[in-house]
């Protein structure tokens, strides 16, 4: 019976290997089929060939990889909350499978394609697999790469050491029109992340390229359709005598050897028409682009200086805000910090030995931008700024109120340190014991504006009080009847004039004669920086290349035939500020570069 038994048990024994044996070989018949669908590309039929393989035989190996590949196919097949149930399943059931680091780039893509970004930067912190975790970057940064502007700012400041999101941040910021761009945000994590710099033009390192023919565009609102025939009746006379000094200058240069060919493009103050301009293929091969003069014109050409690496000039404007950081972008008048720098330095170190100073500022963003960076550069010169204002033209006298006698102002044995804007009444000046701030208290009055009101005020008030206060401006103020020369040399003027023209030079005279015979009339003032202007950058596109502003020698000084010079010294805007002082009704510069 025993025998009997054990026959019995062998048999059933080998018949349940026998059949076990033919369900493997189906098991792997089906196997094989699913990966072929897989192959192939039929992620439906590898879904429905994988499913019934995931259940059997649990404690085999092949179980595992049936689920793994009925989660790709599942993925493949646009399935993909079944495809995150089983590589969940997976990672839950066999922690310890080799292939965990796959499952879970499986899910990190998952994650960023729902935009569960911070659950797939978890997962990516447990990647092992030097390739896998270079791929799951590569996943970062697709994903990165569909974000906006404004979800990338956001992500930054609570990822601060995300070098993927900082890099898709600054490549956001990059194909944002050149105007709209943060580049002082750029630049810091160029910096930061020790990202190229090149790429992303923080600084211009292009080469510069000599040649024998430089091509200028000068991209001017002409505002008429033929150079040779303007219109009867022109308003923007200026520009005229802009581009009448700039080809004059350009003749003397061609008499020097430089060959310059100039291109002229009637903008019309219109961005549409600028566009046009701009999409000529010609533009392309430009050396140079001088202008244009209105915001959204300048807006147009930045953009596209930057992007083709082509140097701009503004012959007019002093607002670096107008080329922001485009490094090929320049300006040929000093800009408002500079002035404002550059006269401190002046000021402190030549005019006056009395710190204490009072700053009155106009209502444009030119003069409070002026103001500050005076205020500044006095600060490091150790000179007390003891009032500073704001002041509209309409309230011009505010100027002579403070001066003389509305305003309480208690001082030490050192400097004033107070003073009460609220008082109240008529004070006069003669009224000594009554007079709240007492002659040569303060070295000087800066007067940060264009407008004549507020210089005609300041005049009056340093007249009436009759001590030995300087007086600091603008040259514009002597464009206006309301200020007359000679109590402004009586108070010994310092005025910032960055287009000041010596009207007694040999050079002067000359070519207002030529200009006379050719014209009949007198040159505009507009005239002299044309052509200054165009025969400055002409020696340095002669002497250093295209890209001159990064040679070293280019940021020397270069005098002017009529203006007082030009001088980058490393930055975008001209840094020499003359200042000049009248003597016998004449100016003269008192700062000149020998």
């Amino acid at each position: 019976m025993k025998f009997k038994y054990f026959v019995f048990n062998l048999f059933v024994l080998l018949l349940s290997l026998q059949v076990a044996g033919q369900n493997k070989n189906a098991w792997d018949e089906q196997y094989e089929q699913g990966k072929e669908f897989l192959k192939l590309e039929k992620y439906g039929l590898a879904m429905q060939t994988f499913k019934p393989l995931t259940s059997e035989f649990e404690n085999s190996i092949d179980v595992r990889y049936a689920s793994y590949y009925y989660a790709v196919a599942a993925w493949h097949h646009g399935e993909d909350i079944h495809a995150k149930n089983m590589f969940l399943q997976l990672k839950n059931k066999y922690p310890s499978w080799n292939k965990t680091d796959e499952i879970n780039l499986w899910l990190i893509k998952i994650y960023f394609d729902e935009g569960q970004f911070e659950e797939a930067k978890k997962l990516m912190q447990t990647l092992t697999a030097e390739e896998l975790k270079n791929k799951a970057l590569a996943l970062e940064a697709a994903y990165l790469s569909q974000l906006s502007y404004e979800q990338l700012y956001e992500m930054i400041t609570s990822n601060t050491n995300d070098q993927e999101i900082a890099i898709a941040l600054a490549n956001r910021i990059e194909q944002k029109p050149f105007h709209e761009q943060d580049r002082a945000l750029l630049e810091n994590i160029v910096t930061v992340f020790e990202l190229d710099p090149d790429h992303y033009q923080i600084k211009s390192t292009e080469q510069s390229v000599h040649k024998d023919t430089y091509h200028v565009a000068v991209l001017l609102p002409f505002l008429f359709n033929d150079l040779k025939e303007p219109q009867s009746r022109i308003t923007n006379q200026f520009v005229i005598d802009l581009y009448e000094g700039i080809k004059t200058g350009n003749k003397a240069l061609k008499q020097k050897g430089i060959d310059l060919v100039l291109h002229a493009y009637d903008t019309k103050k219109d961005a549409l028409t600028t566009r046009k301009i701009l999409d000529l293929p010609e533009l392309q091969h430009m050396d140079l682009i001088i202008g244009p003069l209105w915001l959204e014109p300048v807006q147009l050409v930045n953009e596209f200086s930057f992007r083709n690496k082509i140097n701009m000039i503004n012959p007019l404007s002093s607002n670096t805000e107008i080329i922001d950081k485009n490094p090929h972008a320049l300006l040929y008048a000093p800009s408002s910090e500079t002035i404002g720098r550059k006269t401190a330095d002046f000021i402190a170190d030549n005019i006056t030995t009395n710190k204490n100073y009072f700053i009155f500022y106009g209502s444009s963003k030119k003069d409070s931008t002026m103001a500050s960076s005076y205020i500044k550069k006095m600060d490091e010169k150790g000179f007390q700024l003891c009032h500073i204002e704001k002041v509209g033209t309409d309230e011009a006298k505010r100027i002579l109120d403070i001066l003389t006698n509305t305003v309480t102002i208690e001082l030490d044995e050192n400097s004033l340190v107070k003073y009460d804007t609220n008082m109240k009444g008529t004070l006069k000046i003669t009224e000594k014991d009554l007079l709240v701030l007492s002659p040569d208290s303060i070295g000087h009055v800066f007067i940060a504006s264009d407008k004549a009101q507020l210089a005609a005020n300041a005049i009056t008030a340093l007249q009436t009080r009759g001590d030995h206060i300087t007086l600091v401006g603008k040259d514009q103020w002597l464009i206006n009847r309301e200020v007359s020369l000679e109590p402004l040399e009586q108070l010994n003027t310092h005025l910032i004039a960055p287009s000041f023209i010596d009207k007694k030079s040999a050079a002067y005279t000359i070519m207002v004669d030529a200009y006379l015979q050719t014209h009949r009339t007198l040159p505009g003032k507009s005239f002299w920086t044309g052509y200054d202007m165009i025969s400055i950058i002409g020696q340095l596109l002669y002497d250093y290349g295209d890209h001159f502003q990064n040679e070293d020698g280019a940021s020397r000084f270069v005098r002017g035939t009529f203006t007082p010079g030009f001088m980058l010294d490393g930055h975008n805007n001209n840094q020499y500020v003359p200042l000049v002082k009248l003597n016998n009704a004449e100016l003269f510069n008192v700062n000149p570069i020998r």
